[in-house]
């Protein structure tokens, strides 16, 4: 096939099939996104909410943060480079097998941790990815503490 290296086959999907599944595929790799949105209704807009709600809500925000969202690879190569690869949240790495435990095992070893700080602020994807695991955290703590506090009043 054209474009290929000799003796390899060029199993792309073509036309407008491969089309509609990379936009059906990018919606739904950002709709988690919309956890942000139901936090932040559930915490400040919504009177009366039990505190079961938001724990669900901020509990699945970390998960997807920590295990979906859309953000770089970043892990370390063998050349000492970083990887560009896309991966899936932000303990994943990319599909190259090396790289999947990768940043997990850099926040086990806490003297790793400012380069898993500086490798995950490097980019948009990053930064949205850890703004939603810290707001899920601080939802979780929140709802945690509302029982104790409504038992006072």
């Amino acid at each position: 096939m054209l474009g290929c290296p000799q003796g390899r086959v060029d199993n792309r999907a073509t036309g407008d099939a491969a089309m509609s599944r990379s936009k059906k595929t990018g919606w739904k790799r950002y709709s988690g996104y919309l956890l942000l949105v139901a936090l932040y209704l559930v915490w400040f807009r919504i009177e009366g909410v039990n505190p079961w709600v938001l724990a669900a809500v901020s509990g699945l925000t970390v998960l997807y943060g920590l295990f979906l969202a859309p953000v770089p690879c970043y892990a370390v190569n063998r050349d000492n480079t970083l990887c560009r690869d896309n991966a899936q949240g932000l303990l994943r790495g990319c599909w190259r097998q090396q790289h999947k435990w990768q940043n997990a095992k850099l926040l086990v070893q806490r003297q790793s941790w400012a380069r898993l700080a500086a490798n995950i602020f490097r980019s948009i994807g990053g930064n949205a990815a850890a703004l939603t695991v810290i707001l899920g955290f601080l939802g979780l703590g929140a709802s945690f503490i509302t029982p104790f506090l409504n038992k006072g009043a």
